[in-house]
C-alpha cells in the first residue's frame, strides 16, 4: 500500500519493489492510492483499502 501524493515515503520506492521483487521470487501484492498523504490512504478510499488488505490476507492465511 502507498500513496502517490506521499512527502514522507517516495512512491518509486514501492513501485520499484513490486517491479523487481517477483523476479527474485518474493511475492508481491501492490496497491496504490491517489492523492493521500502518508499512511492516509484508509481515509481516501475505506472500501478499496479493506478489499486490497483482506485480498491478500487470503492468499497468506490458512483456510
Amino acid at each position: 500500500m502507498h500513496s502517490d501524493a506521499d512527502t514522507a515515503v517516495p512512491v518509486e520506492l514501492s513501485r520499484d519493489l513490486a517491479t523487481t521483487a517477483p523476479a527474485r521470487g518474493w511475492p508481491v501484492t501492490y496497491r496504490e492510492f491517489a492523492g493521500t498523504e502518508h499512511t492516509g490512504s484508509w481515509n481516501a478510499d475505506p472500501d478499496g483499502y479493506e478489499a486490497a488488505v483482506t485480498g491478500f490476507l487470503g492468499t497468506v492465511l490458512p483456510g
